[in-house]
């Protein structure tokens, strides 16, 4: 959001969204007016929309300024979900207050993406995966592997992948992949089954600098350091088919969509790891022009999609 100008956030409809699935809630009048909020680089601000009637101006600025808006929802019903509306436009209350009412209290029906992504999150705050567990000590032994180093540059070796959006015990997939790349950060490995034409080596370099210099910074500073449990100094990028095929050519017709990439949490719960892929991965698709495995991607695409998923 460029602040070069006055922009009104409709907080209240976001709060107006929030009913309780017996239909009732608590509804803010339309934004007449709002308080101003400021905010240095990098500095936060959690916002109650009960104390300002759900209305915030950004002011204009001397220089052009973005606001990253992020709404957040408590509740006491494990994995309860409610829709909501966050919208904000030029200043202009008489015109714009009508267009600040509540959505339907039923949310619309989940893209596969989103099925997907409540799945990995509900089952990484239950630890409830589709194995039984093992005793951490055994899963921590086994997740030891060592660190990579450039002459494993070429070799492959299998990883364990979800084969649908639940990722179930039977749906679990082997796959082998190869080392393409390894950077300071991130180890890069591509499904050995990738369709043609893939990427290329410039391509791969590409991602092993953006993954390396940019995002890994922007991450641990955010979240802190990788646990690394499988002591190979790195976290691992696996571009794989079977993140394509999380989804059928016809799921990715509007309004579906498709799956970019995810983190699997139980490559890493310390009852889990050693079922799975005992290390800190991340997933993503591969390069499929010609759209063999599910919707086509191209490489300008996936160079595009990968690092920002």
């Amino acid at each position: 959001m460029v602040a070069k100008r006055l922009w009104l956030v409709g907080v209240s409809s976001l709060l107006a969204a929030c009913q309780r699935g017996d239909g009732t809630g608590t509804t803010l009048p339309p934004c007449t007016g709002g308080t101003a909020l400021s905010l240095a680089v990098g500095a936060y601000q959690a916002i109650d929309p009960t104390l300002n009637s759900g209305c915030t101006v950004f002011p204009a600025s001397a220089s052009p300024t973005e606001y990253l808006l992020v709404s957040q929802a408590a509740s006491g019903i494990p994995n309860d979900t409610q829709s909501f509306k966050l919208q904000g436009s030029a200043l202009a209350p008489s015109a714009i207050a009508p267009q600040f009412a509540a959505p339907p209290a039923s949310p619309a029906e989940l893209s596969p993406a989103d099925q997907f992504h409540l799945f990995l999150r509900q089952a990484e705050r239950s630890r409830a995966y589709p194995v039984p567990p093992r005793q951490p000590r055994a899963a921590i032994q086994a997740s030891l592997q060592g660190p990579i180093l450039p002459s494993d540059s070429g070799k492959n070796r299998t990883f364990k992948v979800c084969g649908n959006l639940t990722c179930g015990s039977d749906s679990l997939r082997t796959v082998r992949a190869t080392l393409m790349k390894l950077g300071q950060h991130i180890a890069l490995y591509q499904d050995s089954a990738a369709p043609q034409p893939s990427l290329s080596q410039t391509d791969l370099d590409t991602l092993r600098a953006v993954f390396d210099t940019r995002l890994y910074e922007i991450d641990t500073t955010a979240f802190g350091r990788e646990s690394d449990i499988d002591a190979n100094g790195v976290v691992i990028v696996l571009m794989t088919n079977k993140v394509n095929q999380l989804v059928t050519s016809a799921q990715c017709m509007p309004p579906g969509g498709f799956v970019a990439g995810y983190f699997f949490g139980a490559d890493i719960d310390p009852f889990y790891a050693s079922q799975y892929n005992n290390g800190e991965i991340f997933y993503s698709i591969v390069p499929d022009p010609n759209g063999t495995l599910s919707c086509a991607h191209s490489v300008a695409g996936v160079k595009r999609l990968v690092p920002v998923t």
